[in-house]
C-alpha cells in the first residue's frame, strides 16, 4: 500500500469463541492495524492499544515500530467473545515513518487471523511439586499459561527467572479467565488478582490458575522477551516452638535466602504446656544477615492479604511477640518476606523473664528487694544479690527486641505504680499489662481490648528519662491497682539499639494537714509527678482551700479522692492507645463539675465536690523542671454531721420552716442490693440526693424530685447507685409556709457467701466453699447457690425432659440467684475437659445471657425455676451431657 492508504478486511467470530489472535507482519516499511466490531474503523474514533474493539465509542489501534500482535479475550464476567463481524483496517505508514508523520513510498505486510489463542497447560501440580516452563514472545505478544491445583494448598509460588527483556505476569484464580496485564496488544475484561515477576498465594484454593505473561510497557518501551516461569506448590517445613523440644529431630531455628518479595513459610505446633508450664508468650526473632526481611504469623492458616483477619501480627523485621489470649495451642504458620535480596536466621522460643519476679511494696512497708530501700522495689541496675551493675548500671537491648519483667501486686496497694525509665542510649519504651505479657506485635485483638493495645500502661516518648505514674483508670469503681501478677516489657524503638535502666516504686506520699498543711521549695523533674495526702473528716469543713505558687518551671495540680491521680490508658478515648491523666474530673464522681488546675493560685472546694470522710490526693505534674510551694487551709465552719437513717427501716417525720433545709445520711452496706424509699411531703418540698457528699441546694444532684408522693426503687448496680457508700439526702422547703415530711427507707440487702456461711456455721473463706461442712453430700457452694427457702419441696438437683426432640434442662434457684456468684449452663458430647461449650450464663444480679433459649419463672416463696433448651436435636448425636456450674463472681 502507498503511504497513508488503507485496506479493509473482516473476520466473522462465531458463537462460543473463547478468544482471538491476529498479527500484522511487516515485509517492507511500517503499517498500523485498527480493529472494530460491526463498523469500519476510522482514525477519528478514540483508539488505544489495549482498548476493546466491541465498544462503539472506542476501538483497538496498534501502531509501533515492527510487527503488530493483538489478542482479544472476553469482556468482564464473560466466557466468550461477542459473536459477529469484526473489521480490520491496515494503514500504510510507508518507509521510515517518523513520529506521526508518514514515510516515503509504500509498505507491505502480511495480516493473519490465527484463530483461538494457544495457552500452555502445566497440568496438575501436586503438593510439594515444582514445574518450570521456558518461553519467549515478540514485543506486543502475550504468552498464556494455565495450571491446576487438585486440592487446597498451603501456598503456591509463581516467579519469573532468567528474564531477558521485561516480562511480567498477571495472575487470575478467582475466576476462570486469563487476565489483562498489558498496555499494548491484549484486551481482557478481567483484571489480575496478582501481578509482577514473583508472587505467592497463601491458602491457595483448588482449581485452575491463569497467567498472562507480557511486556507491560507501551510503544517504544516494548521489546522482545524470554523467561522461565516456575510454579511451586509449597509445603511449610515444621519447626519447634522452643529449643527444649529439639530432641524430636527438628529444630527451633531456620535460615534461608530470599529474593526481593520472595516468601518462605514455616509451621509450628504451639503447645498448651511447655515443660509442664503454660508459656508466658511466644517470641520469634528474625536476624537479617542481608537485606531487610520481614515476618508475620497466623494461627491455623498461612498469613495472607493485609486485613486483621488474615494475619495476627504486623509485618515485623526484628522480633514478634505473641501474647495471651491469642497464644492458642495448635498449628501456626509464619511467613517471611524478602525485602531486597535477603538472608535470614529465624529463632522460635517461649517468652522468658529477665529477672525473678519482684514483689511490689505495700504503703509504709520496707523494701524486701536486696539493695533497694522503700519506696523502690525493682531496679534493673541492681542484680539479684543487691549489687549495682558496673559503670552506668545499664542493660543493653537490640533494636526492635523486648525484655520482659514481672511484679506481684498485692491487695491493699496504694493505687500507684511509679516507673522511671532512663534512656542511657537509644530509645527504650516501656509497656505494662496486668495478668499477661504486653506486646506491640498484634494486629487483631479481643473485643474488650483496644486495637493494637495489648498493654494497660506505656512510656513511649523519646526523652532521655521518662516517668510513669500509673493509677487505676476509673476512680469510681477501682480503689487500688488490680492485685495479681503484672508484666512489663522494655522495647528498643527508633530503629536503633538501646541501653536503659528501669526503676519501679510505689511513689512517695507526703502527708499534708487539711487545715495547716505547708510544703515549700518542692522540686519536681519535667514529666514526673509529686503527691500529697490530705484526710477530710466526716464533719468536713464548709470550705477547703488549696494554694500553690511556682518559683520556677510549670506544674499542674490534679485532685482525686481514695486513689492518687496519675496516668492510665483510656480505652474509650478516640485516640485509642495513649495515656491520659486521670483525676477527679475523669472520675466524675460528683454531680458537680470537677476541674484540674494548670495555673498557680488559690482554689476553694466545698461539698458536693468534697466528700466527707475521704482521703484526697493532690498530684502535681511538671511540664518543665520546677520548684513550687503548696499550702492547705480549711474554714472553721463545718457541714455538721447529718442524722443517720437506717438503710432497711429508717424513718423520719419532721416539719420544715419556710426556706429550711434538713440533711440526713444513709449508710448502704456492702451487701446492699436495692435502694427503696417512700416519701410523703407537702408541696414545694424538694428532695435532693447525692452519693458520697452533701447535695448542693441548687444545680444538679445525683437524684432530685419535688413530688408530693415521691417513691424511689433503684437497683444498686451502677454508678452512682452502688453498695458500700454513704448517701446524703437534703429536704428543702421552697415555699412560704411550713411543710411536713414523712420519709421511710426500706433498702434491700442480699446474702454474701461470708454472711450465709457464718449464719449456717460454715467456714467463711471462699477457698473452703468446696467442702461439705454439713455432711449432706452436697458441696457447700452448691448449697449456697441452689438451696431455696423451701428446700423440703423444691429439689436442689437439676432434672431434664424431652420436648420436640430437644432436651430441656431444669433447675431451681433462690429468687434471682446469688448476686456474688456466676451460674453457667454448659454442654459436651464427650465429657473431655476442653469439650464443654457455654449455653447460658448469669453473673450476679445480671439477666441470663447466652446462645440457648431460656425461660425463668417464679414458683413462689422466694424461689424460681429456670429452663434451658439444648439447641441441637438429640437425634443427630448419640450422646450429650448438660451441666450447671457455679463459681464466685470476681
Amino acid at each position: 500500500l502507498p503511504a497513508r492508504e488503507v485496506a479493509y478486511y473482516y473476520v466473522d467470530i462465531p458463537d462460543n469463541t473463547s478468544g482471538w489472535r491476529i498479527s500484522l507482519a511487516n515485509t517492507s516499511g511500517e503499517s498500523a492495524l485498527y480493529v472494530n466490531k460491526e463498523f469500519l474503523p476510522t482514525s477519528d474514533t478514540s483508539a488505544g492499544s489495549s482498548y476493546s474493539p466491541v465498544s462503539r465509542s472506542e476501538l483497538t489501534k496498534l501502531q509501533k515500530d515492527g510487527d503488530e500482535h493483538f489478542t482479544l479475550l472476553p469482556e468482564s464476567s464473560q466466557d466468550f467473545l461477542e459473536p459477529g463481524r469484526y473489521y480490520l483496517m491496515v494503514v500504510s505508514e510507508g518507509q521510515n515513518p517518523v513520529d506521526n508523520h508518514i514515510g516515503t513510498g509504500s509498505s507491505s505486510a502480511i495480516l493473519t487471523s490465527h484463530g483461538l489463542p494457544v495457552f500452555h497447560d502445566l497440568g496438575l501440580i501436586s503438593l510439594g511439586e515444582s514445574v518450570n516452563l521456558q518461553g519467549d514472545f515478540e514485543a506486543g505478544e502475550v504468552d498464556l499459561v494455565r495450571f491446576e491445583l487438585p486440592t487446597q494448598t498451603p501456598a503456591v509460588s509463581i516467579q519469573l527467572s532468567d528474564r531477558v527483556g521485561n516480562p511480567e505476569f498477571g495472575l487470575k484464580y478467582t475466576s476462570p479467565h486469563f487476565p489483562n496485564h498489558a498496555q499494548y496488544g491484549v484486551f481482557s475484561g478481567e483484571y489480575p488478582d496478582r501481578d509482577g515477576i514473583r508472587t505467592t498465594v497463601s491458602n491457595a484454593p483448588a482449581g485452575y490458575y491463569y497467567l498472562s505473561i507480557v511486556d507491560p510497557g507501551y510503544g517504544s518501551d516494548l521489546g522482545d522477551a524470554s523467561y522461565t516461569v516456575t510454579v511451586s506448590s509449597l509445603v511449610p517445613p515444621s519447626l519447634n516452638f522452643a529449643p527444649s523440644q529439639n530432641g524430636n529431630g527438628q529444630s527451633h531455628t531456620a535460615s534461608g535466602i530470599l529474593a526481593d518479595d520472595e516468601r518462605a513459610f514455616f509451621a509450628f505446633e504451639v503447645p498448651e504446656l511447655l515443660d509442664g508450664e503454660q508459656p508466658l508468650g511466644w517470641r520469634l526473632t528474625l536476624d537479617a544477615l542481608a537485606g531487610e526481611p520481614e515476618m508475620r504469623v497466623r494461627p491455623a492458616l498461612l498469613p495472607e492479604g493485609s486485613g486483621t483477619s488474615e494475619s495476627l501480627t504486623h509485618w515485623i523485621s526484628e522480633s514478634i511477640v505473641v501474647a495471651p489470649p491469642q497464644v492458642i495451642p495448635g498449628t501456626w504458620y509464619l511467613e517471611i518476606k524478602g525485602v531486597g535480596a535477603s538472608e535470614f536466621v529465624l529463632t522460635s522460643e517461649a517468652v522468658s523473664l529477665e529477672r525473678e519476679t519482684w514483689d511490689m511494696l505495700q504503703p509504709g512497708a520496707p523494701s524486701t528487694t536486696p539493695g533497694l530501700t522503700a519506696p523502690f522495689f525493682a531496679d534493673t541496675g541492681v542484680d539479684s544479690s543487691g549489687s549495682p551493675l558496673p559503670n552506668d548500671q545499664g542493660v543493653d537491648l537490640e533494636n526492635g527486641h523486648y525484655h520482659f519483667y514481672a511484679i506481684d501486686v498485692a491487695a491493699g496497694n496504694g493505687g500507684l505504680l511509679r516507673a522511671q525509665l532512663e534512656a542511657i542510649s537509644g530509645n527504650p519504651d516501656l509497656y505494662v499489662r496486668q495478668g499477661q505479657i504486653p506486646t506491640l506485635s498484634h494486629l487483631s485483638h479481643p473485643s474488650d481490648i483496644p486495637r493494637y493495645a495489648l498493654y494497660d500502661y506505656l512510656l513511649d516518648d523519646s526523652s532521655q528519662t521518662e516517668y510513669g505514674n500509673f493509677v487505676p483508670r476509673d476512680g469510681k469503681l477501682e480503689s487500688e491497682l488490680t492485685p495479681g501478677r503484672w508484666y512489663l516489657a522494655v522495647r528498643a524503638a527508633g530503629d536503633t539499639n538501646a541501653r536503659y535502666r528501669l526503676r519501679l516504686s510505689i511513689g512517695s506520699m507526703t502527708g499534708l494537714d487539711l487545715a495547716t498543711g505547708l510544703a515549700n521549695n518542692q522540686l519536681l523533674a519535667a514529666g514526673d509527678w509529686r503527691y500529697y495526702r490530705v484526710e477530710v473528716p466526716e464533719d468536713a469543713p464548709a470550705e477547703w482551700t488549696v494554694t500553690f505558687h511556682q518559683q520556677q518551671g510549670d506544674v499542674d495540680l490534679y485532685l482525686r479522692d481514695a486513689i492518687p491521680p496519675g496516668s492510665a490508658l483510656d480505652h474509650y478515648h478516640t485516640g485509642g492507645i495513649n495515656l491520659y491523666d486521670r483525676d477527679w474530673q475523669s472520675d466524675y464522681k460528683s454531680s458537680q463539675y470537677a476541674d484540674n488546675y494548670p495555673d498557680a493560685g488559690s482554689y476553694v472546694f466545698s461539698p458536693p465536690l468534697v466528700r466527707p470522710g475521704s482521703v484526697y490526693y493532690l498530684g502535681f505534674k511538671a511540664r518543665a523542671d520546677s520548684v513550687f510551694d503548696l499550702s492547705s487551709s480549711a474554714s472553721a465552719a463545718t457541714i455538721g454531721l447529718p442524722t443517720e437513717l437506717a438503710f432497711q427501716n429508717g424513718v423520719a417525720d419532721f416539719t420544715l420552716a419556710p426556706g429550711e433545709r434538713r440533711d440526713y445520711r444513709v449508710i448502704v452496706p456492702a451487701m446492699g442490693r436495692r435502694w427503696v424509699h417512700t416519701s410523703k411531703r407537702s408541696e414545694n418540698v424538694e428532695l435532693r440526693l447525692e452519693q458520697g457528699s452533701l447535695p448542693a441546694s441548687e444545680s444538679v444532684a445525683h437524684y432530685s424530685d419535688s413530688y408530693v408522693d415521691g417513691d424511689l426503687t433503684q437497683d444498686l448496680t451502677g454508678w452512682p447507685w452502688i453498695p458500700g457508700q454513704t448517701y446524703y439526702l437534703a429536704f428543702i422547703n421552697q415555699g412560704p409556709e411550713s411543710k411536713t415530711v414523712h420519709f421511710e427507707m426500706a433498702g434491700e440487702s442480699g446474702d454474701t457467701w461470708a454472711t450465709w456461711a457464718a449464719t449456717n456455721g460454715f467456714p467463711t473463706n471462699p477457698a473452703d466453699a468446696l467442702g461439705d461442712a454439713d455432711q449432706n453430700g452436697i458441696v457447700d457452694l452448691l448449697d449456697y447457690a441452689l438451696l431455696t427457702p423451701d428446700p423440703g419441696t423444691i429439689p436442689i438437683t437439676p432434672r431434664g425432659r424431652m420436648e420436640n426432640d430437644q432436651f430441656q434442662f431444669h433447675f431451681y434457684l433462690p429468687e434471682n440467684g446469688r448476686y456474688d456468684l456466676v451460674y453457667l449452663v454448659e454442654a459436651s458430647t464427650s465429657l473431655s475437659p476442653g469439650s464443654w461449650t457455654e449455653l447460658a450464663r448469669k453473673e450476679g444480679d445480671a439477666n441470663w445471657s447466652g446462645t440457648s433459649s431460656l425461660q425463668e419463672w417464679s414458683v413462689g416463696n422466694g424461689s424460681q425455676e429456670v429452663q434451658v433448651s439444648y439447641p441441637q436435636e438429640t437425634t443427630s448425636q448419640p450422646t450429650a451431657f448438660i451441666r450447671l456450674r457455679v463459681e464466685f463472681l470476681d
